[in-house]
């Protein structure tokens, strides 16, 4: 619920009357006075009222920061907690799994947008599903592959993945012509993490797999490209 209170104390403090508030906040000191649900005001209306008042969001809710962790026991916080700890879901999955009214659960992620409005996550609705999400402003292309890259670094391989990874290592070190019997789901998981490559329709092994088991020499070096040798000696590239 918004804090009307809260909004006539800083009315007070700021010396803005009622109609200067509903002519830059687009609604009216007694409609908020009625109590209204949260999830019948829009987001920018929300949004609005912070920027009249100079407050935060959480304010406004009458959730002032704890200094402890949040316990899940309003609506908002449970769906945020839901989706955080299992990923997306339709409304009305989310509705049976609470045992809540559908209107409830509507309400509720409702509510989690604007709470999240001004934060690092965000609210994605796709259809009749609803998950969290990063802000895509904060993360470039190039930090997103590199998280990501890091992130299936630390998944290890099922042991069918690594038998296939194996088998690949053979086949194309050892010039084996037949080919391997490899499923789709196993060919898009060793591509996806770059165990493998495809050339044309060819699977092979990873240049950087070759590598890291000694089946593949190191590129040579160019000399100017070479560390410069510790210490006093002076650095003198191959002519």
């Amino acid at each position: 619920m918004i804090n009307s209170d809260k909004i006539k104390q800083r009315l007070s403090e700021l010396g803005i009357d009622a109609h200067e508030f509903r002519a830059r906040a687009g609604i009216s000191i007694d409609v908020l006075d009625d109590g209204p649900a949260l999830a019948t005001i829009s987001a920018e209306t929300v949004m609005r009222i912070c920027e009249v008042l100079e407050i935060e969001l959480a304010e406004l809710l009458g959730r002032p920061r704890p200094a402890g962790p949040h316990r899940p026991d309003e609506d908002d916080l449970v769906i945020e907690a839901a989706l955080a700890r299992h990923g997306q879901f339709a409304a009305t999955d989310l509705a049976r799994a609470l045992n809540w009214p559908f209107q409830r659960v509507e309400q509720a992620i409702q509510a989690l947008t604007l709470r999240l409005l001004g934060t690092a996550l965000q609210v994605v609705r796709a259809g009749d599903r609803v998950r969290l999400e990063a802000r895509p402003a904060l993360l470039d292309a190039e930090t997103q592959t590199r998280l990501h890259a890091a992130e299936q670094a630390q998944i290890p391989l099922s042991a069918q993945e690594a038998v296939v990874v194996l088998q690949l290592l053979h086949h194309h070190h050892n010039a084996v012509p037949d080919p391997l019997p490899l499923d789709a789901e196993t060919i898009s998981v060793l591509l996806h993490r770059r165990f493998a490559i495809q050339d044309r329709t060819d699977l092979q092994p990873h240049v950087d797999i070759s590598f890291s088991m000694g089946l593949k020499a190191l590129p040579e070096i160019p000399g100017r490209h070479r560390a410069k040798p510790s210490g006093g000696a002076g650095y003198r590239s191959r002519s």
